[in-house]
């Protein structure tokens, strides 16, 4: 990641925000750790963080419930993760350290709030370097020492220094670490037992504002085990009771209401006028606004509730981007674990599939709800099954799947005996799947169970034709030659065939036929018969438009083409000299091209 600078916000607001948010920052700053880390850094402290892309749930001491996920960052990435502010904080306090430092980022989310908390392992232990995302954020000069490199019981420590902005505030900590032995009472007065592997830490501290005074006195005691991080906490801030616990197994999450976008009256963007450029921006309260840059390492997704979701330039953390009048602001991240491979949106529900063959599910408030594990790795974009709330996906290896979008659980998977190719397309309750052996197998959605299985040639594009569609439920074909089959989704049999010339790029279908695009020519079919109905310029990209429409992308020039061909507007993208083509994605009334450097641009549609 990239950023540009932006002015520094002023730090007359401090004294304004600092008091009232220092009691819910510092339960996420302070006391809930999780996380990974590089093997040497932070001696016997590094045992106590977890791996990379865990994630856990806590009760906390008002009842609601929270989740963290932990990153392992390793290098000047880990660095600069946060608004500019924070990320020349960190530099400037790390040193010559922070090119080969161990970073350990948690990411909390609550039902409507999200913090990021950034530490390192350093030689002398764990320390907090930062906290951003809430009203109220910390910058520690040095690091607040959380477990020394020696921590055992008996072990005491300090440390002091600068919480933000060059001693704008000041911090001063002192923890005393003994055996993790007896019961403790904690959130809700219920009782807690550590178990084998933990170490108890009760520890203070005080935040002040020199000239102002003392804000924030914390007494906590903590027990972190190996391998998991804080799992209990309970103890006081400025007098009042905070605490958490970690829930073992599946907690309930309040409800949070899906995001909207904004209801504009934006009219149509005029034929031939440039579309509205969207900079991706960071906003944080306390630390100001920052340009996002980055690059994009799979294609984006779009919820229902209008996020545009897509992988980071490293591919391991989401970006889940809310569209505003004039921008895209972030409006949060997750870190999934690993490589993500394919980033989804099915509904509400945010997918990402990744290196280690797993699938995360998140909702649109960027709270993980489920995790499932398959046989290989999961290439091709889960699908919603029509007429059920479960979604579709498939494996590379060749397994087909079906998952309850509330928890992931298995209705049903079924091996097809070959490695999937392409892309899963649905039509009259069955979902289709072109194979590496040149077939194409049609499995009804509710049981799993083999409809048809034809061979059909190697596929270059596999599409089916919308729920409500007039007629017979039909999956479209185009082969690796060219040719394009219209195949009933009850029996397989072949109901009208077709030709397509060059190699093919999308398969649009429509109500009343189906659209192929490829970098030759754009050719429209009649679902009814397969006659042709009209033929335009070819193209890189196509996705359907309302009203029976197609929008196709040639170089720079977005098309919109009308049921029967005509061009009714086309606009121009900005030139660039990236040879990657940006992805369109259907916004309703609008459409957006996202570019491969993580550029935006919006179109009203007519």
């Amino acid at each position: 990641m990239s950023t540009s600078p932006r002015p520094e916000r002023r730090r007359g607001v401090l004294a304004a925000v600092l008091i009232p948010a220092l009691l819910a920052a510092l339960m996420g700053a302070f006391v809930l750790l999780d996380a990974p880390f590089g093997q040497e850094a932070g001696g016997v402290a590094a045992r106590y963080v977890p791996a990379d892309g865990a994630a856990s749930r806590y009760t906390l001491q008002d009842g609601n419930v929270r989740t963290a996920e932990t990153a392992r960052i390793v290098g000047v990435v880990g660095a600069i993760t946060g608004p500019d502010a924070v990320n020349a904080a960190v530099i400037g306090a790390l040193g010559d350290d922070v090119g080969s430092a161990s970073y350990w980022r948690q990411l909390t989310t609550t039902a409507d709030a999200h913090y990021t908390d950034l530490f390192v392992l350093a030689e002398d232990g764990l320390r907090q370097m930062a906290s951003w995302g809430g009203p109220v954020g910390f910058t520690f000069d040095p690091g607040l020492l959380l477990l020394p490199a020696d921590v055992r019981p008996g072990a005491t420590w300090s440390s002091e220094g600068s919480a933000l902005a060059n001693g704008a505030l000041t911090f001063a900590s002192e923890f005393t670490a003994s055996a993790a032995d007896e019961q403790l009472a904690g959130v809700g007065g219920s009782r807690f037992e550590p178990r084998d592997g933990c170490i108890r830490v009760d520890g203070t501290l005080t935040i002040e504002q020199p000239g102002a005074g003392v804000l924030l006195e914390s007494r906590d005691t903590s027990i972190w085990c190996e391998s998991e991080g804080v799992v209990f906490s309970v103890g006081e801030q400025n007098g009042a009771p905070v605490g958490s616990v970690r829930v073992e197994g599946t907690a309930e999450l309040p409800a949070a209401a899906p995001p909207t976008e904004p209801a504009t009256d934006r009219p149509a963007t005029a034929a031939g006028a440039a579309p509205q450029p969207l900079d991706t921006v960071v906003v944080d309260p306390l630390f100001g606004d920052t340009i996002r840059e980055g690059s994009m390492t799979t294609a984006p997704a779009r919820t229902s509730g209008g996020l545009v979701v897509t992988a980071n330039e490293h591919g391991d953390d989401l970006l889940a981007w809310r569209l505003e009048e004039d921008r895209a602001v972030l409006a949060w991240m997750a870190h999934p674990g690993g490589t993500i491979a394919t980033v989804s949106a099915v509904e509400h529900l945010v997918l990402a599939a990744t290196q280690d063959r797993a699938i995360r599910a998140y909702d649109e408030q960027g709270r993980r709800l489920w995790s499932w594990t398959g046989d290989d790795l999961v290439l091709a974009p889960a699908v919603a099954a029509p007429g059920s709330t479960g979604l579709l996906v498939a494996t590379r290896g060749g397994t087909v799947a079906m998952l309850r979008s509330q928890d992931g659980r298995e209705e049903w998977s079924r091996r097809l005996g070959a490695d999937v190719r392409g892309a899963l397309a649905t039509a009259g309750g069955a979902v289709a799947l072109a194979d590496e052996r040149g077939r194409v197998t049609a499995l009804d959605t509710r049981t799993g169970g083999v409809r048809w299985q034809v061979d059909a040639g190697m596929s270059a594009a596999l599409g089916g034709s919308p729920e409500g569609a007039p007629g017979k439920a039909l999956f479209y074909l185009v082969t690796a030659d060219g040719e394009v089959l219209a195949l009933d989704a009850a029996t397989g049999e072949t109901v009208w065939e077709g030709a397509v010339a060059g190699t093919i790029r999308a398969i649009v279908g429509g109500h009343e036929g189906v659209t192929v695009v490829s970098d030759e020519q754009a050719v429209r079919f009649s679902a009814a018969g397969g006659a042709r109905q009209w033929r335009a310029s070819g193209g890189s990209a196509a996705i359907a438009a309302a009203g029976d429409r197609v929008l196709t992308l040639t170089g720079r020039v977005l098309a919109l083409l009308g049921p029967d061909g005509t061009a009714e507007a086309d606009w121009r993208l900005p030139d660039s000299s990236d040879p990657v083509a940006p992805r369109l994605l259907d916004a309703g009334t609008s459409v957006l091209a996202v570019g491969p450097a993580l550029e935006l641009w919006r179109w009203e549609l007519p």
